[in-house]
């Protein structure tokens, strides 16, 4: 897969150790917060081992019952100024990237600078 090269053009520090992740499939219970960051709309969800955290409305799909559409991890890179990083794809304001380290995270489009 192709990846797009970024530079980091201001600070980023991750926010959970330990953040939320789930597979396509697996099931999500919802308790109705939702935020607006950037534009784009964040719902408060719980996974199955009852790991809770912020994910983008876009992987979530159901009525009453609700399933992730696609495997996510709320996972953050933390960066700084300078660094250069593989931006491997980009959902809801934010770039999956990979550090020097093979490091994976994300980070907010807003701080970062195609190159």
């Amino acid at each position: 897969m192709p990846s797009t090269q970024y530079l980091v053009t201001k600070a980023w520090e991750r926010h959970y150790p330990d953040p939320i992740a789930v597979r396509a499939g697996d099931p999500l219970v919802l308790d109705g917060r939702a935020d607006n960051w950037d534009g784009h709309r964040w719902l408060w969800a719980q996974n199955a081992a009852g790991k809770e955290g912020w994910v983008p409305d876009a992987i979530v799909s159901g009525d009453e019952q609700w399933i992730a559409t696609q495997d996510y991890s709320a996972m953050e890179l933390t960066v700084k100024p300078g660094q250069r990083l593989s931006g491997l794809k980009t959902m809801h304001g934010w770039a999956w990237c990979q550090d020097d380290d093979l490091v994976r995270g994300w980070v907010p489009l807003s701080h970062l600078k195609e190159v």
